[in-house]
């Protein structure tokens, strides 16, 4: 099932805007910046979160597609700017597959591994994600 826009390290590949270099990068961190209390987080280059898009269960393989919140689905891990828009997304796991798998596995840890992130900016996200990388608070 190909539902996956995946996000390359070879910036030229991205399939929504590169999320990691200018003028993106800019409108991104003024999005945030534009929030209350953002102070106290400067520089931030978007916010992670994973969710389940529910699906039919496959005819292989169904249960590894049951996940945590008790239907069959897809794991899908995105990154949005401080207005909620989706900058880039990965959906390229089962269900039962946990949100720091998909993001450890994903294109977008790829390209935080190959330093695109400058590293005065840090990504949102929570516990399932912060132990993935240093800039991801």
């Amino acid at each position: 099932m190909g539902c996956s826009r995946p996000l390359v390290v070879d910036p030229s590949k991205f399939p929504l805007p590169n999320p990691f270099v200018n003028p993106t990068l800019r409108r991104t961190v003024a999005s945030f910046a534009a929030k209350k209390g953002a102070e106290y987080f400067p520089l931030i280059a978007g916010a992670i979160d994973g969710l389940m898009i529910r699906i039919r269960c496959p005819s292989k393989d169904g249960k590894k597609y049951f996940g945590r919140k008790g239907y069959h689905c897809l794991n899908f891990i995105g990154m949005c700017d401080g207005d909620a828009r989706i900058l880039c997304y990965s959906c390229r796991h089962a269900g039962a597959t946990p949100d720091t798998l998909a993001l450890r596995t994903s294109p977008l840890q790829a390209a935080l591994d190959a330093g695109l992130l400058p590293q005065d900016h840090i990504l949102l996200g929570d516990e399932a994600f912060s132990a993935n990388h240093p800039q991801i608070h």
